[in-house]
């Protein structure tokens, strides 16, 4: 009588977890992407309607809201990208561990230089701050000069 191991190989093993792996680092990659293409789409629709709107009385007020929630949301999806990005390496490094035992090397190999996206990211987030601040200001003064 032969016995039947139907236990999963070690290579299996790693192989599942490797896939689970790269699938999580693709999702949070996603995650990144799509939160990013909607809050600069809405921030640019509530930049023109704040640049466009008369700036006196109670519109000005609303106006500053806007612009410090743009301020906040901003910086929350600063926040945000950090934290996907450092779950996405944490995925990616995983896979690299497991090419490395398995002789692959899909990651291994990155053909850009580490940290060149991030920093393109931090540089348009950054514009996206003064941005808001610049049009606080210009709300503030606005206000001040039509209504005193």
């Amino acid at each position: 009588m032969e016995i039947v191991n139907n236990e999963p190989s070690k290579q299996e093993i790693r192989l599942a977890e490797y896939k689970a792996a790269q699938s999580s680092a693709e999702h949070h990659d996603r995650l990144v992407w799509t939160v990013t293409s909607i809050l600069l789409s809405g921030s640019f629709v509530v930049m023109g309607i704040i640049l466009k709107s008369p700036m006196k009385g109670l519109s000005s007020f609303v106006s500053l809201l806007l612009c410090i929630l743009g301020f906040i949301l901003t910086l929350f999806v600063w926040s945000a990208q950090n934290h996907f990005r450092n779950l996405k390496n944490h995925s990616y490094d995983r896979c690299k561990e497991i090419e490395k035992e398995l002789g692959m090397s899909l990651h291994s190999d990155p053909k850009l230089p580490a940290g060149s996206q991030t920093f393109k990211y931090r540089f348009i987030m950054a514009l996206f701050l003064l941005a808001w601040f610049f049009i606080a200001l210009s709300v503030i003064w606005n206000f001040f000069k039509n209504n005193l």
